[in-house]
């Protein structure tokens, strides 16, 4: 099934989540920041690749077609490097 919004059927969590991964970050970072196992942070991911339609299998880069995906949809923006810098306080 393709959903228009996929973003729609994500948790709160599954949420936290992707907007980490579509930052850039590590899954070793998000274990940090947001208080979770690497096994949670794993299975997460996968629910979030499932949402998405993408597989793991035969998929050489499934995080950059996630992130792709992502930024398709018309309400996500890239974000500018001052809001970058600003929400991190670099």
């Amino acid at each position: 099934m393709v959903v228009a919004n996929p973003k729609s059927l994500l948790t709160d969590r599954e949420t936290e989540v992707l907007d980490l991964i579509v930052q850039g970050w590590s899954n070793t970072f998000i274990c940090i920041r947001l208080h979770m196992g690497s096994k949670t942070v794993a299975r997460h991911i996968s629910v979030i690749y499932s949402k998405y339609n993408l597989s793991t299998k035969g998929e050489r880069q499934p995080r950059v077609s996630l992130v792709l995906k992502y930024y398709r949809d018309p309400d996500n923006k890239i974000p500018s490097i001052d809001e970058w810098e600003e929400e991190y306080s670099l």
